[in-house]
């Protein structure tokens, strides 16, 4: 064998051997409060230089085996129901990463799953006057994402599809009715006080 051949074999041994060594950078398990793998949810990865991969985790887990050696950031859930961000999450050179992350799924109503495209909006319901919660005020017409009436404490729970609206009255007796107006433009979760004036 000449010295060129025994070069180029010997390129092609070390091109080899480079290859044989590929590892995945991170791996992400997502369990609930009993260790349970959350079988679906939202993802998101962000790289130091600032790349991001979003992706849905299934039965538990994701890898992401195409990263750097800074530290990432990443997101389980979405802003609707209870996210869980990991910071600096550290990285190596050709060691495998390992990283768990317990998500709560089970505190999300179950007609309001995660990432759902949905608007959520508690209304509160006091006196005008005396600043009080007023229960069982009710919705005219009732929408079909209404709770009911207002509980003890003037709570009513609301939540429209996206991109929908929702027009209509408080009523209560012993009250003037007040118009309502809520639109869904963008998935958000938000609180509003109502406040209500006794009629003469």
């Amino acid at each position: 064998m000449t010295k060129i051949s025994a070069a180029l074999a010997f390129l092609a041994v070390g091109v080899g051997s480079a290859y044989a060594q590929a590892y995945c950078s991170l791996t992400i398990r997502i369990v609930d409060g009993a260790d349970k793998p959350v079988p679906q949810v939202a993802l998101r990865l962000e790289e130091a230089g600032g790349r991001v991969i979003q992706a849905t985790a299934r039965n538990g887990e994701f890898n992401a085996c195409d990263l750097g050696v800074l530290p990432v950031t990443v997101t389980v859930g979405s802003s609707d129901c209870d996210r869980v961000t990991v910071e600096n999450v550290p990285l190596g050179w050709q060691e495998p990463r390992a990283l768990k992350i317990v998500y709560d799924i089970h505190s999300c109503p179950p007609d309001f799953p995660p990432g759902s495209l949905t608007c959520v909006t508690l209304l509160r319901f006091s006196d005008r006057d005396s600043g009080g919660w007023i229960p069982d005020v009710a919705l005219d017409p009732p929408p079909a994402g209404a709770s009911g009436i207002s509980d003890l404490a003037g709570r009513l729970m609301l939540r429209i599809p996206f991109r929908q609206e929702i027009r209509a009255r408080a009523v209560h007796v012993g009250y003037i009715p007040q118009e309502v107006h809520w639109s869904c433009d963008r998935t958000v979760t938000r609180e509003e006080i109502i406040r209500l004036q006794r009629s003469k």
